[in-house]
């Protein structure tokens, strides 16, 4: 199928064909809605109108995607905040997390580019660590941890936030 300069198919968007071409349209332009430089294009429904807009890449897309999920934004909180580590120093930092989710984790964020493991001898005395693009997120995570802090003290006494 293709529309607006896309060509799609299944699992397309997860491809990187469609975020160049959404890139493309995106620096094209789409008139004045933007936000922070972004432009912003609705995707109408079926039966909503006659036609459908342009769907243009989101870069909040792209960042939920890349690091989205339960497990992925406690894996790299914590390579950010203890630095390099091992598998098994990992699997004990991130409460809760099997040993399957947490190798699955790890091969997607190094997939994205936000991780980079060291070559052991043996898979798990394997170092990971974060890269550069990794270590971008830290400014990301600091206000995250403020607004965190922030919800704590403001729902303390409230047991809806935990």
């Amino acid at each position: 199928m293709q529309f607006a300069g896309f060509s799609a198919g299944a699992g397309f968007r997860d491809s990187p064909t469609y975020w160049r071409q959404a890139r493309n349209l995106a620096e094209a332009g789409s008139g004045s809605n933007t936000i922070i430089g972004m432009p912003i294009t609705r995707t109408t429904r079926p039966g909503e109108g006659s036609s459908a807009s342009p769907v243009v890449a989101c870069p909040v897309e792209k960042a939920i995607h890349v690091i989205g999920g339960k497990w992925k934004l406690l894996v790299l909180r914590s390579l950010l905040l203890n630095g390099p580590q091992g598998y098994n120093q990992l699997l004990a930092s991130v409460a809760g997390i099997s040993a399957k989710e947490l190798t699955r984790n790890l091969r997607e964020l190094g997939a994205s580019g936000l991780v980079t493991r060291a070559p052991h001898a043996s898979v798990r005395m394997s170092g990971y660590a974060l890269t550069d693009l990794g270590k971008g997120l830290m400014p990301t995570f600091e206000s995250l941890l403020t607004w965190g802090r922030e919800l704590l003290s403001t729902h303390s006494t409230n047991n809806s936030v935990r």
